[in-house]
């Protein structure tokens, strides 16, 4: 049997406990993209003499409407390191807890984010041709497009339709591996 022995002179307060790169509130979440990698970081404050040994506990929480679950637990660093494509596409409750050694004292800070798709890469190989008039159909090779958020980076074979509406926009229309071709936009 174990008992730890506190003298009751020596302050012990909470830690003070933030994560400055995250928001506190839902509604004003940070925005982060899914291929992304990035570092949630923590600013602790300590003011307690009875210990000098902490431990950090890092909770990552889905939050999917009603239902939160646990999506990521992490220990004993001061910051977070979320790598591309960990998390899928929603909002996150991120909760760090700094607990004092030998101590019942602990501080708990808490932050969200949100993560969204990536933009699509688009990659049009060659082409200088100059074509006028309308109804025309022009094809690129767009072969060496991908999307960064997909876990293998392999190039991914995709063909975009590119409909010239007057000379200005161009509109890049995605559909799947096929190439379909339109002289009206389908919207």
């Amino acid at each position: 049997m174990y008992m730890y022995l506190f003298q009751l002179d020596l302050p012990c307060r909470s830690p003070n406990v933030s994560l400055p790169s995250l928001s506190p509130d839902v509604s004003s979440a940070w925005i982060i993209q899914r291929s992304r990698h990035f570092i949630i970081q923590s600013d602790v404050s300590l003011d307690c003499e009875l210990s000098h040994r902490t431990t950090f506990i890092w909770n990552v929480y889905h939050l999917n409407g009603e239902e939160i679950s646990a999506f990521l637990r992490s220990m004993n660093s001061s910051e977070l390191r979320i790598t591309p494509r960990l998390l899928p596409i929603g909002l996150y409750l991120v909760r760090l807890t700094v607990n004092m050694l030998q101590t019942p004292v602990f501080g708990v800070g808490k932050g969200y984010f949100k993560v969204i798709s990536s933009p699509l890469v688009a990659i049009i190989a060659g082409g200088s041709k100059v074509a006028r008039g309308f109804n025309r159909t022009l094809v690129f090779n767009a072969s060496m497009s991908y999307d960064p958020d997909e876990e293998n980076q392999h190039l991914l074979s995709k063909l975009f339709d590119i409909f010239l509406v007057k000379i200005y926009p161009i509109l890049i229309h995605i559909k799947g591996s096929t190439l379909i071709q339109c002289n009206e936009l389908p919207f």
